[in-house]
């Protein structure tokens, strides 16, 4: 059996809304060139992820541009090595979406949804959803009927509740909630037992259930900026690495095991160098000393008026803004000075643990 890839990245970034357009509008004035995966290739953008992606794969590329729909996706003319055709032609794919049966990957990242079509579970050969940044007040119940799925991304949204039902996905190897305001895991995420990365930072999370620590997660669990200030101690026995920062845990006073697996980085070994196909593009490189301490200050004024430490009523603004500003911060500690002493980035970006009094101020304002 051979892998049929079609991989939509329907990224839309935020914008000014009286500028989007549909897809069918866009493709009017723009012509749509699909990228083939292969071997040592670079992603064309920054945005678009590549992990996902295998020999062969075909990207159709729609980060940025402010669609609003996907309508009139199947009878789109597109350039596929030099050659207009129809995406029909291509791979064959149906009119409605709910009958794209060869979509392995939906993208549909910061946009303006609220619900799903239902249809989506008709779509046999889809294992991946990712819906960063939309409207969503809750995970749309037929998602959880979708046991197929490996991957799914709910990140950046106004969801409270995660329901017990999350518990029938046990195929999920990715699963990233982060950005929501959950404040109660169900005991039901002990069945997530094939998990590869979780992420459930900045939500509103007092505790981790005691089952969850039975689940052996591959490489990494995100927890930032929770107000949590304990973790089960079964985590101490999986091969993941924990991701506390911005939390009330003191590491300190946690057992020898359990400390151990706490760090921002995953552990070595979680990317095969072999199995990657295509690769993000070259980051630029650091700036000069002088931007670097003029970038360190604005983070360390940034962190004094939002506070380190997470609080359970944090608007999700706050919570995200928080560990951005930490994760920058990181990147300047660990070494990407370029010449500027460690103690000015210190001095600039102040060790954990301080406490801030602006705190108040930067939500009320």
């Amino acid at each position: 059996m051979f892998r049929i890839g079609i991989v939509l990245f329907l990224l839309g970034l935020p914008g000014p809304q009286a500028s989007a357009d549909t897809l069918v509008e866009y493709a009017r004035q723009h012509p749509l060139k699909l990228f083939t995966a292969t071997r040592g290739s670079v992603m064309p953008n920054s945005i678009d992820q590549t992990n996902n992606l295998q020999e062969g794969d075909k990207a159709l590329l729609l980060s940025g541009k402010g669609l609003t729909d996907i309508a009139g996706i199947s009878k789109l003319t597109v350039e596929d090595g030099g050659k207009r055709q129809s995406i029909r032609s291509v791979k064959n794919i149906p009119d409605e979406i709910g009958m794209l049966e060869n979509v392995i990957f939906l993208y549909y990242n910061h946009n303006r949804l609220r619900e799903l079509p239902p249809s989506l579970a008709d779509m046999d050969s889809l294992v991946g959803m990712y819906f960063t940044g939309n409207q969503f007040t809750e995970v749309p119940p037929f998602v959880f009927g979708m046991t197929r799925l490996k991957k799914l991304q709910f990140s950046e949204n106004r969801i409270a509740v995660l329901p017990a039902e999350i518990g029938n996905l046990t195929e999920l190897r990715h699963f990233n909630m982060a950005g929501n305001e959950i404040a109660v895991l169900p005991e039901s995420v002990a069945k997530l037992t094939r998990l590869r990365v979780c992420d459930f930072s900045d939500n509103r999370l007092t505790s981790l259930p005691e089952a969850f620590g039975q689940v052996r997660i591959v490489n990494q669990l995100r927890v930032r900026n929770n107000p949590l200030t304990t973790l089960p101690a079964g985590f101490a026995e999986m091969r993941a690495t924990i991701d506390v920062t911005g939390t009330k845990i003191d590491v300190a006073s946690l057992p020898p095991g359990l400390r151990a697996k706490i760090s921002t980085e995953k552990p070595p070994g979680s990317k095969e160098e072999d199995k990657i196909i295509v690769r993000p593009p070259v980051k630029p490189k650091q700036g000069k000393p002088s931007e670097r301490r003029n970038q360190a200050s604005i983070l360390a004024r940034l962190i004094n008026q939002i506070g380190e430490r997470a609080s359970g009523d944090d608007p999700p603004l706050i919570r995200r803004t928080r560990s951005r500003a930490l994760a920058e911060r990181g990147i300047l500690r660990a070494g990407g000075n370029d010449g500027l002493p460690s103690s000015t980035v210190n001095a600039a970006c102040p060790a954990p643990g301080m406490t801030h009094s602006s705190r108040e101020l930067a939500r009320g304002a």
